[in-house]
């Protein structure tokens, strides 16, 4: 049961990740990082254990996406 935990906070970091790729709104990025920080926070541990650099990646795409829109 477990395993299948940790499969489904794996690919539901994946979505978070396509769907930030395809957004280019600041708002739709900040409503969508307001929805992983929401998910993070039940699955803190998980994250941490074993996609911590995945989340990370995540964070920096979404900081980049922002500041290039502000340019």
């Amino acid at each position: 049961m477990e395993e299948q935990v940790i499969r489904g906070v794996r690919e539901k970091l994946i979505e978070f990740r396509e769907r930030l790729s395809i957004l280019s709104d600041p708002r739709h990025i900040l409503s969508l990082m307001r929805e992983i920080t929401e998910f993070i926070s039940r699955y803190q541990a998980i994250v941490n254990e074993h996609y911590l650099n995945y989340y990370n990646e995540i964070i920096k795409v979404a900081e980049k996406k922002i500041s290039a829109s502000s340019n």
